[in-house]
């Protein structure tokens, strides 16, 4: 519904580019909601979904939001749940970034290949937390019950499917970093 108000009032505006985008954006990730049949997709797919995302909330919010990502090439095809990153990405924009209230809002998704494994790693220059705030926020990840809705989701998708453990470092003023990691052996086909 916010995005499709954001069209509307691009559109009282004249803004036809920004509208092109904006739709394009929003059809890539309804496709990618409503294709139920679609579980899981590449890592080089689900960065395009965050692509998308994170073009419409720089709309919504006016409030620029960079996203970077560093994926090797021969990890482009390892297969993870759909969506799955979008909720670490919504926290960075929504509960880090957005309250800066800075015009310099940056996300960098890494991806490592450690041999056996992969991690990924999502980091934002937003508003941080203290190390009291991070340590509750790791001993509430694997309890039932969490209240962060997104990431008590992402935390049980990840321990469910993967057997990881989802972790948080936070640093007061100066960002969040979020990763996890996954066996190869047991990324979903």
């Amino acid at each position: 519904y916010n995005t499709l108000n954001t069209v509307s009032y691009l559109a009282m505006e004249n803004k036809t580019d920004d509208i092109r985008s904006l739709i394009y954006s929003l059809n890539i990730l309804l496709r990618a909601v409503i294709n139920v049949e679609e579980e899981t997709v590449t890592l080089k797919r689900e960065f395009e979904f965050l692509k998308s995302y994170v073009n419409i909330q720089n709309y919504r919010f006016d409030n620029p939001v960079i996203l970077d990502y560093d994926l090797p090439k021969q990890l482009e095809n390892i297969k993870i749940l759909k969506l799955l990153l979008q909720p670490l990405i919504e926290n960075s924009i929504i509960h880090g970034i957005l309250p800066k209230d800075t015009n310099k809002g940056r996300i960098l998704i890494k991806v490592l290949d450690l041999g056996e494994c992969i991690e990924i790693i999502v980091v934002d220059n937003g508003i941080g937390m203290d190390e009291e705030e991070t340590a509750r926020l790791n001993a509430m990840m694997g309890n039932k019950g969490f209240n962060r809705i997104g990431i008590s989701n992402i935390s049980e998708r990840i321990k469910m499917v993967y057997g990881s453990q989802l972790k948080i470092s936070g640093y007061k003023n100066v960002g969040t970093l979020v990763y996890f990691q996954i066996k190869k052996d047991d990324e979903v086909k």
